[in-house]
């Protein structure tokens, strides 16, 4: 049996079949059965075209928007929303990902960021050490009454030979080291030169920081660090020098471990 199809036409034939003339060709009932079938069938199109439109409509409202196929799938695919357990993991993923962000690197603090030497500034481990053996090559020695270092250029008084109180002035600049005269410098008594090659210059960059902080300069326009026996006692010091457009500066006194002794602002 067929069921029922919409609009209530009948599934059988009537068991009853009424009297015809011989020249008709098709019964009646058989025409009715027809005309169900056709109905039928017309009633299955007409609700699958249904079922698409409202499969393609955006948001399945089931109202027409006069576009074609392709356009109402792009719109569908568009709207979409996101899987809420994938939405639920990429929030905790970034989340998870902004408080690292967040958190940065151990013992940043409120300490803020490291100053950065401008590029190819020499002060800094690698230039104070290109330059200690350049000097080295130069004098055939790491000893030295002092170190000065800029950020284009580093200078040095150096004993005349190991033992000497007479010293001589050498400059380093563009990966070369040259002498340019008596310094005029003496070795005194008590103060005695220093082997640069002893100095913790990886402790350089973050001394510089805490400098710049202590000093309070926001800005610096000038900086340089002075290697040579300390002025009290004659021990080993590692001193950087900042000030800013306005003058204000100073400089700290550190140890050649590079931890600060004292803070001395102009």
């Amino acid at each position: 049996p067929l069921g029922t199809p919409p609009g209530g036409m009948p599934s059988a034939v009537p068991a009853a079949m009424p009297a015809a003339p011989p020249t008709v060709a098709v019964p009646a009932p058989a025409r009715g059965r027809r005309t169900g079938l056709i109905a039928l069938a017309v009633a299955v199109v007409l609700a699958g075209g249904a079922l698409a439109a409202v499969q393609w409509l955006p948001g399945g409202s089931g109202s027409g928007s006069g576009k074609g196929k392709g356009s109402g799938a792009s719109q569908a695919q568009g709207s979409t929303p996101a899987p809420s357990g994938a939405a639920t993991a990429a929030g905790s993923a970034g989340t998870t990902g902004g408080s690292r962000g967040a958190g940065g690197s151990a013992g940043s603090g409120d300490d803020g960021p490291a100053a950065a030497a401008p590029e190819g500034s020499l002060i800094s481990p690698a230039g104070a050490r290109a330059a200690i053996e350049a000097f080295r090559k130069e004098t055939g020695t790491t000893t030295f009454l002092n170190l000065r270092l800029y950020e284009g250029y580093v200078l040095a008084d150096i004993p005349v030979t190991p033992g000497a109180k007479a010293t001589n002035s050498y400059r380093y600049d563009k990966g070369k080291a040259s002498r340019f005269g008596a310094s005029g410098l003496p070795v005194q008594q008590g103060k005695p030169p220093i082997d640069m090659t002893k100095i913790d210059w990886d402790a350089l960059p973050a001394l510089m920081d805490r400098s710049q902080r202590d000093l309070g300069i926001g800005h610096p326009s000038m900086r340089y660090v002075v290697v040579e026996p300390w002025l009290m006692d004659g021990s080993p010091s590692l001193r950087p020098y900042l000030t800013d457009e306005t003058g204000n500066g100073g400089y700290v006194h550190a140890g050649i471990d590079g931890k600060v002794v004292k803070v001395y602002r102009s």
